[in-house]
């Protein structure tokens, strides 16, 4: 027997399904569509017996309990530790239950993600756009079984995901106490296409290039025994997008935000970080000043970003109390990018002793579109990492 209402109920717990006006069930129309081609790819070696199958959403199967979840991200649980919507990059979810069979309820046409079962890299599974849909996972051993669900891409919308359900919830996991590390910056940050092959990448490549959890947000939280949020946008920038794009909608308007977009409501109450790391700058000054921009020329933007990295800084530790921020350079991107992150630190500093600025060397960049490879963030993640070795201990409480 299939239970069409138990699937409605996910789909609505994860906030897209229905439509209220003012409230954050409201969904946005490019979040839901029908999936273009939903894919399911991965290894399935035959001595494990793990399989993966697409169903209809209203293919729920009866009689299902929800597992509890833990996520990793900026997002807003619609139902706490069950369902969730998402939009920021960087998402991961972590999920119990008990038993040979689970079904995940997405609603989400729009992401990809790496599925594993108890941590088994080598039957990790790819699902690409899977849609209004329910992903049914069969031939698991009886007992026990810890499902991470890890977001590649950067998200064109808010997408929901309905939870984990299992004929047995098994009990959930202690609460998270790994230390917290805070990621706020622009496409360098999210990992844009960076495990393509070469810098010519369509954008279809760019999406499918993409694996955030090869960036370096990702590489440094996870040397640290942490958990990593990013907030992060390609293009976006302290004052100045890319080539002037978008003016009036920048990182300090989005980083307040649970979606970045300029409609999206505030962000809820979330765990404080107790390291912040702001990459921000590369878009400011990555493409020349245009006669329609606000600025009088190179030293008003810098002046300009100084301020407003300088501002972007103090939201970032009234909203993270205590915890220690690393303004993170990429100085190829020109000395007007220095000079900008120099000023800021002359602002910030007085009044937040605990910022450091760590510049970074010209890298590789032979990614989509010239951004950093997979090597790149490695390198990268080795640069925070030795800054981070040298903060007072106390940084992790």
């Amino acid at each position: 027997m299939r239970n069409k209402a138990l699937a409605a109920a996910a789909l609505v717990a994860a906030g897209l399904a229905v439509a209220a006006t003012g409230s954050r069930l409201q969904p946005d129309a490019a979040a839901a569509p029908p999936a273009p081609i939903p894919v399911i790819a991965g290894l399935q070696p035959q001595d494990r017996g793990l399989s993966a199958r697409l169903l209809a959403a209203d293919d729920l199967p009866a009689d299902l309990h929800p597992s509890p979840l833990q996520a990793e991200g900026r997002l807003v649980w619609m139902q706490p530790g069950q369902s969730l919507r998402h939009h920021w990059p960087g998402l991961v979810i972590h999920g119990r239950f008990d038993g040979t069979l689970a079904y995940l309820v997405f609603d989400d046409a729009v992401n990809r993600f790496r599925l594993t079962v108890d941590g088994a890299r080598e039957t990790a599974l790819i699902l690409t756009r899977p849609g209004r849909a329910v992903i049914e996972l069969a031939g698991l051993a009886p007992g026990p079984h810890d499902i991470t669900l890890e977001k590649l891409n950067e998200s064109a919308a808010p997408a929901g995901f309905g939870g984990i359900w299992a004929k047995a919830a098994a009990p959930a996991a202690p609460a998270d106490r790994r230390p917290l590390i805070e990621f706020i910056g622009d496409s360098e940050t999210v990992g844009y296409g960076n495990t393509a092959p070469g810098r010519d990448c369509t954008a279809e490549a760019v999406f499918l290039a993409t694996d955030s959890t090869a960036a370096f947000p990702a590489r440094v939280a996870a040397g640290l025994g942490g958990q990593a949020r990013g907030i992060a946008q390609s293009g976006i920038g302290i004052v100045r997008n890319h080539e002037g794009l978008s003016p009036g909608i920048t990182m300090t308007d989005l980083y307040p935000l649970d979606e970045p977009k300029a409609a999206a409501l505030p962000a809820l109450p979330e765990p404080p970080a107790q390291l912040v790391v702001l990459a921000l700058g590369s878009n400011d000054f990555s493409t020349p000043l245009d006669k329609g921009e606000s600025w009088d020329g190179t030293p008003d933007l810098e002046a300009d970003a100084a301020a407003g990295l300088a501002e972007l800084a103090r939201a970032a530790l009234q909203r993270n109390p205590g915890a220690e921020l690393l303004l993170l350079a990429f100085a190829e991107h020109g000395d007007s990018l220095m000079e900008a992150h120099r000023q800021a630190m002359a602002h910030i500093k007085p009044e937040a002793p605990q910022v450091r600025l760590v510049t970074l060397p010209a890298l590789d960049r032979t990614a989509c579109q010239a951004h950093p490879s997979v090597g790149d963030h490695a390198r990268i993640a080795e640069i925070l990492l030795a800054t981070i070795a040298e903060l007072p201990p106390q940084w992790r409480q």
